[in-house]
């Protein structure tokens, strides 16, 4: 809960996703700003339209008459062509609003989950990671809205990351991306966003990864979606509808990034300088546009910086209505997969998986303990996934939360070994000569709200940390 006017990080997290994707009065988050550009393009357009043809029209009769008609028909040409320029000029101004929004947000984006150095940066985007898993009760009627708010902002934060993995790495083959990178400025807060790099590469990825699913808030999607009004939007689709839905959403998430945010203007007097700006954001948006289309068809790889995110975001914060937790980890092994598949870049899901592992940000690990001197005890204690970049993807770095049965804060942050592991199950068949009134007891310790008939095994895979995690003693996982 608030303390004065301060606010917890799991509150700024709520507030940021809330820029971003939320339904409120004001209508001023990004997504429905995109929702009301789409309601209102067409009939724009026509009433741009109708007054070029009037305009037109007035200019072809002021040939055809003289005195005080000609008089009487400039003047009404005149009264047109203003009402023209304000339409037009409201709705540059309404463009300009958008993109301004939509840059601030990247901006906090970057706040939030970067910090001044590279091991600072992987840290704070564990934490920002870790909190928005940790938001998601696991189950619930609106889960698979909640699912929908949090994914635009989950998924570009994973492609930064996956970014700054590439670049260090080597592996970006774009010479646009090579030229403005700069290692000296990448994490300096106060020079990153006047950079070349952010400019040119950082805003119009992180644009990409923001307002990739914006054509869903297109009426025809929505239509699609929700069968003009009275189906679920997260039912299956069939075939032919998805497709249709992805062709759409692709379209106007073109149209959205060209037309609806497009380029920003220079503030200035200077000439040159506006000059310079002006060419920067026509680069910028090209870019923009062509990285757009790379992650729907990835050509030489660079597309994959979202489209393997987008991919693994769309398991760990799935909008199906059968959502299970205990699937996470198989979003990783989706992305190996593809890569066998060649659907994506060998080294960029590598890539991927090195800083990811086998389980999300967030997600609850049961393992078995071991005491002093190694040996391994016949009980589970729980953990939370904290930290990204593990040595190995099936042993996760994590924040153990309860010693003998009861829940600390001071608990050590540590690589959970395969053979602990109870997601596993070798581990779990170490456990499996308990006696079930001891493993009864185990879960009783453990769990805030246990019922044996709710539980599906004695012997958990995972647990569910959100209700501990909304205990705000209990949200400082990341402390070193």
């Amino acid at each position: 809960m608030p303390l004065g006017n301060r606010i917890s990080y799991p509150e700024s997290v709520i507030e940021l996703n809330r820029q971003i994707y939320s339904v409120s009065k004001q209508a001023n988050s990004l997504y429905q700003q995109a929702a009301i550009y789409f309601a209102t393009i067409d009939e724009h357009k026509s009433l741009v339209k109708e007054l070029e043809e009037r305009i037109e029209q007035k200019q072809g009769q002021l040939i055809t008459v003289s005195g005080k008609d000609k008089a009487r028909l400039s003047e009404s040409k005149s009264v047109l062509i203003q009402r023209l320029k304000k339409v037009v000029a409201k709705h540059e101004s309404e463009r300009l609003l958008r993109l301004e929004s939509a840059v601030e947000v990247c901006i906090k984006l970057l706040d939030i989950t970067e910090s001044h150095n590279f091991e600072g940066t992987q840290l704070k985007s564990a934490k920002f990671l870790g909190t928005m898993l940790l938001l998601s009760p696991g189950r619930g009627k609106k889960l698979s809205e909640l699912h929908q708010r949090l994914k635009p902002a989950y998924k570009t934060v994973l492609s930064l990351r996956l970014l700054d993995k590439l670049v260090q790495d080597g592996s970006i083959k774009s010479s646009h991306i090579r030229d403005a990178y700069d290692a000296e400025t990448r994490y300096e807060k106060h020079e990153r966003i006047n950079t070349p790099y952010f400019r040119g590469v950082l805003l119009p990825i992180m644009l990409v990864a923001l307002f990739q699913d914006v054509g869903f808030q297109h009426p025809d999607v929505i239509a699609i979606m929700k069968g003009g009004g009275s189906l679920d939007e997260f039912r299956p689709l069939e075939p032919e509808e998805r497709n249709l839905m992805l062709k759409l959403g692709y379209k106007y998430a073109m149209d959205y990034a060209v037309n609806g945010l497009g380029c920003q203007k220079f503030q200035g007097d200077s000439k040159v300088e506006r000059e310079r700006f002006d060419n920067a954001e026509k680069v910028r948006l090209k870019f923009q546009i062509g990285f757009l289309k790379d992650v729907v068809n990835p050509a030489i790889g660079i597309g994959d910086i979202v489209k393997i995110p987008q991919v693994y975001t769309s398991v760990v914060l799935s909008t199906k209505r059968d959502f299970i937790k205990k699937d996470l980890p198989k979003a990783s092994k989706i992305i190996e997969q593809l890569a066998v598949n060649t659907s994506v870049n060998q080294k960029a899901a590598d890539a991927f998986i090195s800083i990811v592992g086998h389980f999300p940000q967030g997600y609850g690990v049961t393992l078995i303990p071991k005491n002093l001197q190694g040996v391994e005890l016949n009980n589970y204690e729980y953990a939370v996934v904290t930290r990204l970049n593990p040595e190995n993807p099936d042993e996760p770095i994590c924040k153990v939360v309860t010693r003998n049965l009861t829940y600390i804060t001071s608990g050590a942050t540590t690589s959970i070994k395969k053979d602990c592991n109870l997601h596993f199950n070798k581990a779990r068949n170490k456990l499996s000569k308990i006696d079930s009134a001891r493993l009864k007891t185990i879960m009783q310790a453990l769990s805030h709200s246990f019922k044996v008939d709710d539980m599906e095994s004695l012997i958990p895979s995972l647990w569910e940390p959100y209700e501990y995690f909304s205990d705000r003693k209990n949200q400082n996982l990341w402390a070193k």
